[in-house]
């Protein structure tokens, strides 16, 4: 069998540090391979290795599918890395909160239009993802979904020779990542290469023979699927002690036939649900049905809740300052990953968690840093402390950002598909950690196995008709 790519000794470093040492792989015409490992063993790192993203200080990597004149600086416009976290949306002038901010036709941002080349709309993926519907929408405003096949479409139109794809069903819906594994089994099938990670062995498309599985960036196992060897186990080592958050209310949300509106297009109506003190809700629907609109409206981040009956810990929303409400909600998304981009260790990361910001606080409390230190002990993942965020992997700036919802034990607890990139072992223990809290809680997930035990309720969101 013909080799496709070989690493032999590959030591690879990035700004300055090293990052894997003597790595050895051989992958062959004909096979496609996942990579697997818990958060942090160094998937996406080594997807970037490939690219040509890291320093190859030692060893050699070869690419036998590629012309040997081909340079390192050159491997990224012949093997695409997509990865999924960056905004399609860049520059300072663009924040967390503007998708909920756009008002009517004038509030121009980028569209799919915008977006993507002529070249990129001729090509037969344009079609196959069905993205002419989506071309006048704005970028900011797309679904899990619709952003991954626009960015599909997007990398495929270059034809590159090796696709390289990071964890591409987290965040999606059930029937979404059925669709998407089918459209990646055909593109194996059609002769594409690609490498993927996964964090769900469910997920994992069939068409893929081969997977190397990475511990603390080194080769644990590299063979048939098959053949992969069980994954060990962990246990939380003890339960932080947080003390029952303050309570002084009887109903934590209560929405009275709330319709949200875009350009004329309806996302949420008439949505009517009530969250009670003290209760647990998986909140659940499909991408596109309005799920992230809905809590944005709760966490103060869209100004249309002004124009609709809510109320919030007895109160009507209009009577609390945006700020009084975010300082009573602990809140995470895995979107926010995109736009924390402040240079801070992961403590201070966690602090911020304290502000509602991205500031630390001014002053610091012998309890706010033992809140901190609970919380990494929890996962035995203390050494993170002093780290810098940007420094992470994908999955651990994920982790950190969920402690930050955690951090200052507020009354209503918001976790968005708080899971996303985390390994097994991770999801286990964010799962105990979450059944010990007695926060009101409203969760997110696509994945039954993902809902923690304490949920107790279940309130699902339809997308309104065209």
């Amino acid at each position: 069998m013909k080799e496709l790519l070989s690493l032999s000794n590959a030591t690879y470093f990035r700004l300055g540090k090293q990052v894997f040492k003597n790595l050895n792989w051989q992958l062959y015409e004909g096979e496609s391979w996942v990579l697997l490992g818990n958060t942090g063993s160094g998937k996406t790192s080594l997807m970037q290795a490939l690219c040509g993203s890291l320093s190859l200080k030692a060893g050699t990597a070869a690419y036998h599918f590629l012309s040997p004149e081909v340079p390192r600086w050159q491997l990224p416009n012949h093997i695409h890395l997509v990865t999924f976290t960056n905004r399609l949306v860049n520059g300072p002038s663009h924040y967390y909160q503007q998708r909920f901010n756009i008002s009517s036709k004038e509030d121009h941002t980028l569209t799919v239009r915008d977006y993507l080349q002529p070249a990129d709309t001729e090509s037969n993926y344009f079609r196959i993802l069905k993205l002419a519907e989506l071309l006048d929408k704005e970028l900011i405003m797309l679904s899990n979904g619709q952003t991954r096949r626009v960015v599909l479409a997007k990398a495929l139109a270059a034809t590159p020779a090796l696709l390289l794809l990071d964890n591409p069903f987290a965040g999606l819906d059930l029937e979404t990542r059925k669709a998407l594994r089918s459209f990646i089994d055909a593109l194996i099938h059609s002769g594409q290469r690609i490498i993927l990670t996964c964090t769900h062995a469910t997920d994992i498309p069939t068409a893929f023979t081969h997977a190397l599985v990475l511990q603390d960036c080194e080769i644990i196992f590299s063979g048939k699927r098959t053949d992969i060897p069980g994954m060990n186990n962990a246990s939380a080592p003890f339960i932080p002690d947080f003390e029952k958050p303050r309570a002084d209310f009887t109903i934590a949300v209560e929405l009275q036939n709330v319709t949200v509106a875009y350009s004329e297009k309806k996302i949420l109506d008439k949505v009517s649900w009530t969250v009670q003190a003290g209760e647990k809700w998986a909140l659940q629907g499909p991408n596109g049905s309005g799920k992230s609109t809905l809590l944005s409206l709760i966490n103060a981040d869209n100004p249309q809740a002004y124009a609709n009956q809510i109320i919030l810990f007895d109160q009507p929303k209009s009577s609390a300052s945006i700020w009084q409400i975010k300082k009573r909600i602990g809140y995470y998304s895995p979107e926010l990953q995109a736009y924390f981009t402040e240079t801070l260790t992961v403590g201070e990361v966690l602090l911020t968690g304290f502000t509602d910001t991205w500031l630390v606080p001014k002053t610091v409390s012998a309890e706010q840093r033992n809140r901190v230190h609970n919380l990494l002990a929890w996962f035995n993942k203390q050494d993170l402390l002093p780290r810098v965020y940007a420094h992470l992997s994908s999955g651990e700036q994920r982790l950190v950002l969920l402690l930050r919802a955690l951090v200052k034990n507020a009354e209503l607890l918001i976790l968005d598909e708080p899971f996303q990139g985390l390994d097994a072992i991770l999801i286990e223990q964010c799962k105990k950690l979450i059944d010990t809290l007695s926060n009101t809680l409203i969760f997110v997930s696509h994945y039954a196995d993902e809902i923690p035990e304490c949920i107790t309720q279940t309130f699902h969101l339809n997308a309104p008709p065209d």
